[in-house]
């Protein structure tokens, strides 16, 4: 008999949530007519976040403001796409520009996120 046995062991390795979602750039210009109506659509560019699972990007918030609101779109499968909608006229001579934050939030505990 041979007293040598071989096992195969499979062994699963975790994500741990130790990234947090970053945009490419840590500002992109976005120039809107203002004569642009209310509920224009303009797409934004995406987060990235090398997690996987609950602990990779899942949300993202738009800080208040007066002119915008924040659509999230799901693309193929899982993908997010923040889409900024506007819900005031804008007057460039009232105001002409505008500064937002937008932020990225993944899923882990504690809740990691980029602007």
């Amino acid at each position: 008999e041979n007293p040598l046995k071989l096992h195969q062991i499979s062994v699963e390795i975790l994500d741990v949530n130790d990234n947090a979602p970053r945009f490419p750039k840590k500002q992109f210009p976005l120039e809107i007519s203002e004569i642009s109506t209310p509920g224009k659509r303009f797409l934004l560019e995406s987060a990235h976040d090398p997690d996987i699972g609950t602990n990779s990007l899942q949300t993202y918030e738009l800080l208040p403001n007066d002119y915008f609101i924040l659509d999230v779109q799901m693309r193929s499968g899982k993908a997010k796409l923040p889409v900024l909608v506007l819900q005031s006229s804008l007057d460039r001579e009232a105001e002409s520009s505008h500064m937002l934050t937008l932020i990225a939030k993944d899923g882990g505990v504690p809740v990691r996120s980029g602007t």
